[in-house]
């Protein structure tokens, strides 16, 4: 557990730095986490994720008509939190349409 606290101590750090800089990432999830061969994690901006994995990790209020937020973000830290501490993604064992999460 010691591994997985540090990993998410060094993740938290990242975003950290980019609020520093008055950057919202507005796109936070576990597939926008990098692992290096020195194990140390670092998170880059990714184009390849899965459709469904990136509207998990959104925080509710954007699919109300909310905006992105620093707030969202660690929303969405939280999610990842999970899956690292879980070894599963949020909700995995629960159906969901997609669709009619923005309707």
């Amino acid at each position: 557990m010691d591994h997985k606290l540090a990993i998410l101590c060094q993740i938290s750090d990242g975003l950290k730095t980019i609020y520093h800089e008055n950057f919202i990432h507005r796109d936070f999830h576990s597939g926008n986490i990098l692992s290096l061969k020195n194990n140390h994690k670092k998170w880059i901006i990714s184009r390849i994720m899965k459709y469904m994995e990136k509207y998990l990790m959104f925080a509710p209020e954007i699919f109300q008509g909310g905006v992105f937020s620093k707030e969202s973000d660690i929303y969405s830290l939280g999610m990842v939190m999970w899956e690292l501490t879980i070894g599963r993604k949020p909700f995995f064992n629960i159906e969901y349409d997609i669709e009619l999460v923005f309707k």
